[in-house]
This record gives C-alpha cells, structure tokens and sequence, in this order.
C-alpha cells in the first residue's frame, strides 16, 4: 500500500515535470527564430536544435532549461548571459524565499493556535486568498508612502549602493548595471558576516527590511486565520469533549489537536507557498530588490532581449513549487506509513 503511494507520487511528479517543460517549450516555439538567434551566442540554429523535428528539439529544449544553457539576454538591471544571471540573482532568492517562507509558518502557527483555543465561535474553514494578493501590491506602496513621502527614507536601488562599496574589498566585485556578487554564497547576509564588515551588513540589513515584512506580512495573516479556524473547529468538535471526562491533561489535548490538523496544514501550505513566490516577484520589482523577481519582470518587459530571462525564471519559480509540494506530499506519505503501527 506505501509502495503504492510513492510509486504514484513518482509518477505524478515525473508527469508534472514533462507538463511543465511541455508548456515552456510551446512557448519558446512561438518566439521568432530572428529572436532566437540574437539572443543566443553563436550558431543558434545548431545549439537549439532547430534542423531536428520538433520532438527531438523539445529534448534540446529540456537539455539548455536543466542545465540553464539559455543564451544571453539585455535588460535594465542585467546584461549578458542567462546562466551567469542565475548565479547572481538565485542565490538571494533562495535566502528570501526560504526564510521568509519559516518566518511566516512559524508567527502563524504560534498565532494561529492561541486564537484558535480561544475562540468559541462555529468556524467555517474557507478563507479567501483574494485580499493575500491585494496585500502583495498595497504593503510595498503603504511602506514607500510612509518611508519615503513622510520620513524621506527609503533604501537605495538595489540591496548594496555603489557608494556603500570601498575599492578594497576585493569580496564584492562590479558586474553590470550597478549590480554585485559577492564571495563566497553571494547571499549578503552570509558574506558580511563572514568578512567582519558591519557597514556592508548594516546597508544590505536596510534594503532587506521592507521586502521581507512586505513579503511575510500578507502570508502569515492568511496562514494565522487558516489555523485559528482549523484549531478552533477541531477545539470544538463533540467527541473532544469526553476530555473533561476522561481528564486528559491539557498537553496530550493540544497534541491530539495539533496532530490531527497537520495533515490539512500541510496541503494549505502547497497553496499558499505558490501565491508566496507570486508576491516576491511583485515586491522584488516594487522595491527594486535584486533576485529573480525583479529579473522576471524586466526580461518580460524587454521580450525581444529577454526571452531566455523569462523562460529560465519561469521554469526556476515553477520548480520551487514542484520540489515544495514534492517534499510536502513525501511527508505526507511517510506520516501516513508511521501512523499504521500506532
């Protein structure tokens, strides 16, 4: 039966991943060959696999999006090749995404629980995910208008000023467009820290603060209602009642709670992480914060330059997706094979 449930879960993913590329590939056909070829280094015809029928293509198609061979590309924040982008802009993204992602989980499940404990009113579990991404546009815009309109602060473009580096710190280095990496993650946080140079922190510190809220706040007012309904209507079910009964002590009560919602929570998350992902690319380009949001947004707006920018960001979103639903559903699984013995 558990052999069962791995094998479709391999099967689901394997026919999702094929879904993906299939789609990416429909849309990476429907660009001009003359884009193509201008914005690939040379002899794009025989890189892309052009003279080959279309099936055959699609598996060069595959081959470049996997190993993030998609050409070059020309936008106002970057200019050059795709594969080098990714290496600047991915790892900062990694670092938002993931610990924003733990941060919101972790200020909602705490929430979420003390209201729903408390709460003795009939739930109804549906909550609208309609406001979340109303909130994506309007948190970023509040923050400007407050910071900058009242105050006259707001951080400069960008997580690191120019004016910020000095010429001796052989760790940050110039790229393009007033974009940096930095050795040895290229994630700032991390690199700063590791050189000893509280000035470059203190400034990455300033240009993260407002994204990062941006991006948590909406998340964890949705996860934190989420869970407050879900406990409250587990609280208050009938048959927990024999609990007064059977004098259960409070800590086995909210465990038995807690365990029998977290399967529910699990599959709320797969959700919410996708419309999470949505409001980094819409903070990142608001705020001008640089990781793959804002490089997303430019490539599209410069499609003729930045059609291999949009189909790699594209595939590296949609990939963060599959893996976390991926890992959500093994665990799901594998939960489900520990609770046959009990």
């Amino acid at each position: 039966m558990i052999k069962n449930k791995y094998g479709m879960l391999m099967i689901k993913y394997i026919s999702t991943f094929i879904g993906i590329t299939i789609i990416l590939f429909i849309l990476f056909k429907n660009v001009p060959v003359k884009i193509l070829a201008g914005n690939y280094s040379p002899s794009s015809y025989a890189l892309l696999g052009l003279k080959y029928p279309l099936f055959i293509q699609y598996f060069y198609f595959v081959y470049d999006i996997v190993t993030v061979n998609m050409g070059n590309i020309i936008n106002p924040i970057y200019s050059g090749s795709v594969s080098r982008a990714m290496k600047i802009f991915l790892p900062e993204t990694l670092f938002i995404t993931i610990l924003g992602f733990i941060v919101s989980i972790s200020i909602s499940y705490k929430i979420g629980f003390f209201l729903g404990f408390r709460s003795k009113k009939r739930e109804k579990l549906d909550v609208n995910v309609f406001p979340l991404v109303i909130f994506y546009f309007l948190i970023p815009f509040v923050f400007i208008a407050i910071f900058n309109g009242i105050l006259a602060v707001l951080p400069p473009k960008y997580i690191l000023p120019a004016y910020i580096v000095p010429y001796n710190y052989n760790w940050i280095k110039f790229v393009n467009n007033d974009i940096f990496i930095t050795q040895p993650t290229n994630i700032l946080f991390f690199d700063g820290i590791i050189h000893h140079s509280p000035i470059i922190l203190i400034n990455y510190l300033k240009n993260f603060a407002m994204p990062f809220v941006s991006l948590i706040i909406p998340s964890t007012v949705y996860l934190s209602i989420f869970t407050k309904r879900l406990t409250s209507i587990e609280y208050n079910k009938k048959y927990i009642r024999i609990r007064i009964v059977k004098n259960i002590g409070d800590d086995k009560f909210i465990y038995h709670i807690k365990r029998n919602i977290r399967y529910t929570m699990l599959n709320e998350f797969k959700t919410i992480f996708g419309l999470f992902l949505g409001g980094e690319i819409i903070i990142s380009y608001i705020f001008s914060y640089m990781n793959l949001g804002e490089f997303l947004v430019y490539s599209i707006m410069n499609y003729k330059t930045g059609i291999f920018g949009v189909i790699e960001s594209i595939f590296i979103f949609t990939m963060a997706i599959f893996i976390f639903n991926m890992i959500i559903d093994i665990i799901t699984a594998a939960g489900a094979k520990n609770e046959d013995y009990i």
